[in-house]
Formats: structure tokens, C-alpha cells, sequence
């Protein structure tokens, strides 16, 4: 591939993955300019088996899991009142 459309490419990737990322996600990879730089460095900070990452995500599918139950309690409570 011809080294102009390369750039171009890896760029725009650069772009697509930080408006993908919240704000604390994006501070930790702003300087880098490749798209394997950035995944290398979310890799090794979040893909690990740490104790604060396992309690992220338990905190994620807790507030999922009652937000799913209140969606379905109003849903329920509404049919309960059109039938």
C-alpha cells in the first residue's frame, strides 16, 4: 500500500478509537500517533486480570442489571394498566 494512503488510513483509525474512548481513556493515549500504539496501550492497561478491573466490571453489570430491572418493572406495571 503506498505509504500516503497508509497515513491516511492510520489517522483516520487514530480518530475513529478516540471518540470511541471516554474522557480518563482518552487522556492515557492523546499523544499517541499510531493505531497500534494505542491499542498496545489500552491492552496493557485494561486487558489485565487485576483486582480493579474485576471490580469495574461487576460495577457495570450491577448498574445494568438495575437498570434492566427497572425498565422491565415499568413495562410491566404499563401493560398491567392498559389491559
Amino acid at each position: 500500500m503506498e505509504e500516503k494512503i497508509w497515513k491516511k488510513i492510520n489517522k483516520t483509525a487514530c480518530g475513529v478509537i478516540r471518540l470511541c474512548l471516554s474522557q480518563d481513556l482518552k487522556y492515557d493515549v492523546m499523544n499517541e500517533s499510531s493505531a497500534k500504539k494505542i491499542r498496545e496501550t489500552l491492552a496493557s492497561k485494561y486487558l489485565t486480570k487485576s483486582v480493579k478491573n474485576r471490580l469495574h466490571l461487576k460495577r457495570i453489570l450491577y448498574h445494568f442489571q438495575l437498570k434492566r430491572g427497572f425498565i422491565l418493572t415499568i413495562i410491566s406495571t404499563l401493560t398491567r394498566s392498559f389491559s
